[in-house]
């Protein structure tokens, strides 16, 4: 299990999520659930929110047409992450009124920034020590690695109060899709997952785009 990418991501994940519930709890996971975003220091969210909101109401492409009459503002504008917006406003009708994914968005970004973490991690380690050591330090060395990441004071201050910015799983990405360039077999295959990649981070924040 740990001696394969998939499992120390796994592991790195689960890490995140542990994280995640004990300092931030479950409750805000709930997508029903909104009175947290309102009535806490999450400040900003509060304008994503509204954002989908309006997304959700009257829409063209990725216009909200209820904003900045007769123009209409981009859906980006409102920080209110696209994509995840646009997938829920298909199945809008679907969904219920008061139906919120920051807070589902806010665990998946702990789980991704653990996992990730812990990929980058393990082949540190193996850029050190080869597949040489025991499989027990290799594992406490991964768990240390991927509890500093998710413990970024970076990260905490920006998951509650600007969700679309606790993406910062995108960089550890960059770096894993670069430290691996040369083990795509044909280079097109690298160059479309770092196209994907750069659609994926203008799709959640442009904030990222140029550190990526």
């Amino acid at each position: 299990f740990f001696k394969s990418s998939l499992g120390m991501f796994t592991f790195g994940a689960l890490i995140g999520f542990i994280f995640f519930v004990l300092f931030c709890g479950l409750a805000i996971v709930n997508p029903t659930y909104t009175d947290w975003i309102f009535y806490s220091v999450t400040h900003d969210t509060a304008q994503h929110f509204i954002g989908w909101q309006f997304f959700r109401a009257d829409s063209t492409g990725g216009i909200i047409n209820g904003l900045a009459y007769p123009v209409g503002l981009p859906v980006t504008f409102m920080d209110s992450i696209p994509l995840l917006a646009f997938p829920f406003k298909i199945i809008s009708g679907f969904l219920p009124g008061d139906f919120q994914y920051f807070g589902i968005w806010a665990i998946a970004c702990y789980m991704m920034m653990g996992g990730l973490a812990a990929v980058l991690m393990k082949k540190i380690w193996q850029k050190i020590f080869g597949n040489s050591g025991m499989l027990l330090w290799q594992i406490l060395f991964v768990a240390a690695g991927a509890l500093i990441f998710v413990l970024s004071p970076v990260l905490l201050a920006r998951t509650l109060y600007h969700s679309a910015l606790a993406a910062q799983w995108l960089i550890l990405l960059g770096f894993i899709l670069i430290w691996d360039a040369d083990h795509f077999s044909k280079k097109w295959k690298f160059i479309i997952a770092w196209s994907l990649t750069l659609a994926v981070t203008v799709l959640i924040h442009p904030y990222f785009l140029p550190m990526i």
